[in-house]
């Protein structure tokens, strides 16, 4: 197994996560209130949570490459 499904997924995850902050992004030029200062606040500490799963996935794939690679080893 490659690590080309991981990859696929954080690509997806990442996405996901960029498309969140940018609508409340856009939202906030309506929304006003603290409610809403709370939710801004909550998704920008989720995107900067994501940036260590994002790196950990990262290491995790090159792991699952080089474990392969030596898999695929003929001695």
């Amino acid at each position: 197994m490659s690590s080309a499904f991981m990859k696929k997924d954080m690509e997806m995850f990442q996405s996901s996560v960029r498309k969140l902050s940018t609508e409340i992004g856009r939202a906030s030029s309506i929304w006003t209130d603290s409610k809403f200062s709370e939710l801004s606040a909550s998704v920008s500490t989720i995107a900067n949570m994501s940036k260590d799963v994002i790196v950990a996935s990262e290491r995790c794939c090159s792991s699952a490459d080089r474990f392969e690679k030596i898999g695929n080893e003929k001695y």
